[in-house]
């Protein structure tokens, strides 16, 4: 038994400036084994910057990807430890926060909530090549091949800066100017259509 795989990409019209912040809610109703995952992926310029997901079949713990390749929750060295499935299926609002690129890197600021409360990680953005700042222009959500509808909502930048393209369908997902630069109107779920199952 599988199932279909969906990506949403929203393209960020300013792109991210250091220590703003690009906030996600996230709930999800299940991933599955082995070859299904769930989560969010920042870029610069098409290239992955970062990723945050949930790997099925795995350890029971969110994965970060970074310049450090990735890595389990749980294992972040000064990070705030693992975050289980039960506080994703409760349902997260993850923040993420760039930093100035120095020496060796693009550090972020990583803050998980309301798991163990306000859990942080702290990393340096993948980069390729010559070390300069690194400006995140636009999210990806994704659920591959996951057994239970997982779904994300109000991405939001504070303090006010980067708006979103308009999107090319709206009944994917729908987005209105606000104060804090974005606001979402209805859910981002990837549900409906995608659980159609194929043998």
């Amino acid at each position: 038994m599988s199932y279909p795989t969906e990506d949403i990409s929203r393209t960020l019209i300013t792109p991210l400036a250091p220590n703003q912040s690009f906030s996600i809610a996230w709930q999800s109703g299940g991933i599955g084994n082995a070859g299904s995952s769930a989560g969010f992926i920042l870029q610069h310029g098409g290239t992955t910057v970062f990723q945050l997901a949930f790997i099925g079949g795995n350890k029971n713990d969110l994965s970060i990807t970074d310049k450090n390749g990735t890595t389990y929750a749980a294992a972040v060295v000064g990070g705030g430890g693992k975050i289980p499935f039960a506080d994703l299926g409760g349902g997260i609002v993850a923040t993420f926060t760039p930093g100035t690129a120095n020496s060796t890197g693009t550090p972020y600021v990583l803050t998980i909530n309301p798991a163990k409360g306000n859990t942080r990680f702290n990393g340096t953005l993948k980069y390729t090549g010559t070390v300069a700042t690194i400006a995140i222009n636009q999210f990806d959500i994704f659920d591959h091949n996951t057994t239970q509808d997982n779904f994300f909502n109000s991405p939001t930048v504070t303090p006010a800066g980067p708006a979103l393209a308009t999107p090319k369908a709206a009944s994917e997902l729908t987005f209105a100017s606000g104060a804090t630069g974005l606001a979402a109107v209805g859910a981002m779920g990837l549900r409906g259509r995608r659980k159609r199952k194929t043998a």
